[in-house]
């Protein structure tokens, strides 16, 4: 499974995640159904270059996951993380872009990158 598709499936646990296009999503939050959907936009690629950006960090806080050594897994642990952060601590969140570097997070009328 690539690292996409797990970050997908992670995020599914909390929150309803439907297609918005080839590489987008609208995340719903269930436990606030007043709140509007905000938008994942993340390609196959970029989930993986975060991912293996956050190994050698996902290895030290999560530990060794499913048997991967490489780490790859607890980088994708540790981007669901830094998503379900934004998302949940900020109810102005309307967009977040997942690029090698981070996340960029925008808001109602703004916009931040997150390392």
């Amino acid at each position: 499974m690539d690292a996409r598709s797990r970050l997908l499936d992670a995020l599914r646990e909390a929150r309803d995640v439907e297609p918005n296009g080839s590489d987008s999503f609208r995340l719903s939050v269930r436990a606030d159904a007043a709140r509007p959907p905000v938008v994942l936009v993340v390609s196959a690629r970029s989930a993986f270059l975060r991912a293996q950006a956050l190994a050698h960090d996902g290895l030290a806080a999560l530990g060794e996951v499913g048997g991967d050594a490489t780490g790859l897994i607890a980088g994708v642990g540790l981007l669901v993380i830094h998503i379900e952060e934004e998302i949940d601590s900020d109810p102005d969140v309307t967009r977040i872009t997942v690029v090698e570097s981070g996340l960029i997070v925008e808001r109602s009328g703004s916009a931040r990158r997150v390392e």
